[in-house]
């Protein structure tokens, strides 16, 4: 066994340092997967985060636009209120007299 490495250390030596690189590498492999895969779970968090601030914005002006349509609406509501008493005292008068 002695002679095998003494005649043959370059090359035991070759496939220790190769299997040590390969092992290196593997590991160096993961770790950049892993940390790509967090890179992308932050670019979706970050994302995510500004649909949904933007969808805020979004609900916030069209609850105030409805609002305000709302409180015209109302308005509009109380003058066809006012404007049919007007017309019915109107004609109960008319009847009143021609009945």
């Amino acid at each position: 066994m002695i002679k095998f490495l003494s005649e043959n250390w370059v090359t035991v030596t070759t496939l220790f340092s190769g299997i040590g690189a390969w092992y290196y590498e593997r590991n160096k492999r993961v770790q950049d997967v892993k940390s790509a895969e967090l890179n992308n779970s932050e670019k979706i968090i970050e994302m995510y985060q500004q649909a949904l601030d933007d969808l805020d914005k979004r609900f916030e002006m069209r609850i105030d636009t409805l609002e305000k349509d709302i409180v015209r609406l109302n308005s509009e509501v109380s003058d066809w209120k006012g404007k049919y008493s007007s017309l019915k005292k109107q004609f109960d008068d008319y009847k009143k007299k021609h009945q």
